[in-house]
């Protein structure tokens, strides 16, 4: 995996004109390398670069709800996930997420959404409907979420272990949050640098 890419210039600099890609495939080639693909921290014309000059077979994302842009709704304030799930689908390339609660930002909601996601299901943590929305989405492959302690492990795993995808109802709630979200100045990007 390529990690962290995060623009044109670097991605040029660092693995096209030393050589170094074009390394990587024929090793990949060889069978030395099994699946060749790349974490990403950029933007979005930068990633449809990626996919459409290059063959990949994964790549990770930040995929939440909160970062989700709907087709045609310019990417601001971090909200591209909508546009980089979309073009994965295009590219048909396995989607691993990272950050679906945002570094545990959408496991500490305003309580008029944990009240509403209470009241659609009183059991479920507002990290597991998080989770369960990455989870939920066509080409993802594997959710990656960090976890502060054995407490957290726990939960993620209990409703992890027997995965059902999100409900109509349920989605109907994710969309009514992410209108919610979209009226607010949310949380920029979790990586470092990135807002």
């Amino acid at each position: 995996m390529l990690h962290s890419l995060s623009s044109q210039e670097e991605f040029d600099r660092l693995y096209i004109n030393e050589g170094i890609l074009d390394y990587l495939r024929e090793e990949k080639a060889q069978g030395r390398i099994r699946s060749l693909g790349f974490s990403f921290h950029g933007d979005v014309p930068f990633f449809y670069d990626l996919l459409d000059r290059y063959p990949w077979d994964f790549c990770m994302i930040q995929l939440n709800y909160a970062d989700w842009n709907e087709p045609g709704e310019a990417p601001s304030g971090g909200r591209q996930a909508g546009d980089l799930y979309r073009k994965c689908r295009e590219k048909d390339v396995p989607i691993f997420v990272m950050e679906p609660v945002k570094g545990g930002t959408l496991a500490k909601l305003p309580e008029s959404v944990e009240t509403m996601f209470h009241a659609h299901s009183p059991a479920a943590s507002n990290a597991s409907w998080a989770i369960r929305f990455a989870a939920s989405c066509p080409e993802v492959f594997m959710v990656l979420s960090g976890m502060s302690d054995m407490q957290q492990m726990r939960e993620n795993t209990s409703f992890m272990q027997s995965f059902t995808p999100l409900n109509e109802t349920e989605l109907a709630a994710i969309e009514q949050v992410k209108t919610i979200f979209r009226g607010m100045n949310l949380i920029p990007c979790t990586a470092a640098g990135i807002a």
